[in-house]
């Protein structure tokens, strides 16, 4: 409709999604149809190169724009003179160098700016005004110094949170956390070249609840440091850092301290006097020999993390001191020779524990070390990588060889019966690199969730899910890093969810792996049509036969993302194709597919039914 020469726009749009398309150049008025009613744009994943105000500056009600993962290099400073109700702003993952200095001076409603993963080196002064200011990311740029001054004295009295880890600052002046900074409760300094640090220097700011000071490899840290946050502080990350001897930490409300990767041979026991409320305490990855004696006056805690340490021998008595309150145990590689059976009996809450298949401990057996630990959910098995030896040739050549101790398959480390209530199970670990038929026989639940994870495993055995205790529910998630893994048998033996004597997949992650497609995998496209079925949606026997079933569903077949981890995953043998669209145009090999227990299933309908007919 025109009126009096000017072309006159009604739009009830309110969210725009163009993302993940070849975008890579906007028209001036564009989006002139939408930009009265717009709210959401999101332009994430395209081409674009640059911003301007005809496309971006007269957005009347737009509070969200996603403009990341794009190839943009400048920001126009009036890019967004007009668009005044701006509330998040993404422009994380481009190639921004720079910003100008009044680039964001029309946003007074601005809450959230994400600018990770540039290439910014420098922010100029005042350049955020809004006084509803809450979150800031600079994180993974080429800072050298905090941008505080970025943020005239409203927008920084109302920041809470600042990420400016992974960049290259290597020095926080006593001016730099002003008083300004009065509600931030969340700092991240990992990832930068940190030395050292002035006593208190934190101590200008009473809300700190979370600060990570991880992977400064060189950084310094005692006890004054932290003077100040004793009522505040909640987390403290040091991992990875020049600490031989820990600190004297008098924060009392901490809940989380994380010490992993330093050089700690031991925990003074006195230090848990001033640590009353820590909840998880993560000392991996260090030099300590034995279990430290601060655990047995931590009476709140419940995670406890000792993987990675030159930890030799487990008692009986190693584990008591958190044998009432811990839910979370590691104790993966370590290099045990001793190990006794009822270490974890009296460990009465424990939820879930992370373990090796130590191949230093003969005759190791994971569910005799379990016996009677009838709290256990979750398991987590890890078998490390090969590790890297020097190898002298008899001409005198130096080369180095990958050798693995013991590349285990768990036939023996998880011979006989878990747990009646451990239903989640990880394998991971690049010293995976084949499993064994039978290992889940031992499974008592009767809902199972498999995780594969950084392994080197080039396929699943072609039986693995033909025995597996008394599971008849199974969900597997397959993560990307398995690099070689190709195959995937059928886990499936029955028709629907919860029968008894047979096994059925409700949920299956594949995450952009690269797979060996041919019938051996033609079973998944019948496999996501039983699951919508009988699994989503199913009334016949969702309401009684759910209740009896130790996992619970949700009707997501009407969600258009269901199927999205399927889609990323690729056929390393049909030149990177998504499986789903290879499932859909070229294997039709039937349900039955790389199972032979199905097979089976199927010959014996198919003569009932003949049967059936024939008599009629």
């Amino acid at each position: 409709m025109r009126e009096q020469g000017a072309m006159i726009y009604h739009s009830n749009i309110k969210v725009l999604d163009m993302s993940h398309n070849n975008i890579s150049i906007i028209n001036g008025g564009f989006f002139k149809p939408v930009e009265n009613s717009l709210v959401t744009l999101n332009l994430a994943f395209n081409y674009l190169q640059n911003t301007s105000r005809e496309i971006f500056g007269n957005f009347n009600k737009l509070q969200n724009l996603d403009l990341s993962d794009n190839f943009i290099e400048y920001l126009v400073p009036d890019s967004f003179r007009g668009t005044r109700k701006l509330q998040v702003l993404n422009i994380r993952n481009n190639y921004l160098t720079e910003l100008g200095p009044d680039t964001f001076k029309n946003m007074p409603f601005l809450r959230i700016a994400d600018f990770s993963h540039n290439f910014i080196r420098f922010v100029p002064d005042n350049l955020f005004y809004s006084e509803q200011m809450e979150k800031l990311d600079f994180s993974y740029n080429q800072l050298t110094k905090i941008p505080v001054s970025s943020l005239t004295n409203i927008a920084a009295m109302s920041l809470c949170e600042l990420d400016i880890s992974h960049n290259n600052i290597g020095v926080i002046h006593s001016m730099d956390l002003s008083t300004r900074f009065r509600r931030l409760s969340r700092l991240d300094l990992s990832f930068n070249r940190l030395v050292r640090l002035e006593d208190a220097a934190f101590a200008t700011l009473p809300n700190l609840a979370v600060l990570d000071l991880s992977h400064n490899s060189e950084l310094e840290v005692y006890g004054r440091v932290f003077i100040g946050l004793e009522i505040s502080l909640i987390e403290l990350n040091l991992n990875n850092i020049s600490i031989i001897q820990s600190p004297d930490l008098a924060l009392p409300n901490l809940k989380i301290l994380r010490l992993s990767h330093n050089e700690l041979p031991s925990i003074p026991p006195e230090q848990a006097a001033n640590l009353t409320s820590l909840r998880t305490l993560d000392i991996s990855y260090n030099d300590l020999t034995t279990v430290p004696l601060i655990t047995y006056s931590l009476h709140n805690l419940q995670s406890l993390s000792l993987a990675g340490n030159p930890i030799s021998s487990l008692s009986n008595t190693s584990l008591l001191g958190a044998s009432e309150t811990l839910e979370y145990l590691d104790i993966a590689q370590l290099p045990l020779t001793t190990i006794e059976n009822g270490i974890l009996n009296k460990l009465q809450t424990l939820r879930t524990l992370r373990l090796s298949t130590y191949p230093t401990l003969p005759n190791f057996n994971i569910p005799a070390i379990l016996d009677d630990v009838d709290s256990l959910r979750e398991l987590i098995i890890e078998a490390p990588a090969p590790k890297m030896v020097k190898v002298i040739s008899k001409e005198g050549f130096e080369t180095y060889q990958h050798v693995q101790d013991s590349a285990s398959d768990l036939r023996m480390e998880l011979y006989g019966y878990l747990p009646n209530k451990i239903r989640s199970i990880t394998i991971s670990g690049a010293g995976f690199n084949k499993l064994s038929d039978g290992i889940f026989d031992g499974v008592q639940s009767t809902a199972l969730h498999l995780k594969i994870f950084n392994t080197t495993l080039s396929g699943l055995p072609p039986n693995i899910f033909q025995k597996v205790g008394n599971v008849f529910n199974i969900s597997i998630d397959i993560d990307s890093n398995n690099k070689k893994l190709s195959t995937i048998p059928n886990p499936n033996s029955a028709i629907y969810p919860n029968q008894p004597d047979a096994v059925m997949l409700t949920k299956l992650n594949l995450h952009y792996t690269s797979l060996t497609c041919d019938c051996d995998l033609g079973w998944i496209e019948h496999w996501q049509r039983k699951k919508r079925q009988y699994v989503c949606t199913s009334n016949e026997w969702s309401e009684e036969t759910l209740l009896k079933s130790e996992q619970s569903y949700v009707n997501d077949c009407d969600d258009p993302y269901i199927d999205d981890d399927l889609r990323s995953a690729r056929c390393s043998n049909k030149n990177s194709e998504p499986l789903l669209e290879i499932l859909k145009t070229e294997l039709e090999c039937g349900w039955s597919s790389s199972s032979k227990n199905n097979v089976d299933i199927f010959i014996i309908i198919g003569f009932m039914i003949s049967f059936t007919l024939f008599m009629l």
